[in-house]
């Protein structure tokens, strides 16, 4: 028979095992790639921002930071990189 202690020890270690994984996805949703090699910037190019851009992703609470689903690291919503793409498909050519 199996002590309660070490039922509960292996519940534990079995759950770290299944919901570790989850917090590697939820950090893989923000970009990797290193804002020098997508040419990024704090301005606008024109009309093209990151808040018109499909990958920008606003903070999830207040007073956190915007993201990228490709820049690496926390971009602003003025900013600017090659990898923009128009959040408006109705607007692309």
């Amino acid at each position: 028979m199996i002590a309660r202690r070490d039922l509960l020890a292996r519940l534990a270690a079995a759950a770290g095992l299944v919901f570790a994984p989850l917090g590697a996805v939820a950090r893989a949703a923000f970009g990797t790639l290193p804002k020098a090699a997508l040419h990024y910037r704090d301005e606008p190019l024109g009309e093209k921002s990151c808040v018109t851009c499909s990958h920008f992703l606003h903070a999830a609470a207040p007073g956190g930071a915007d993201h990228c689903t490709v820049v690496a690291g926390v971009v602003s919503p003025h900013g600017y990189c090659v990898a923009w793409q128009d959040r408006n498909p109705t607007n692309s050519c």
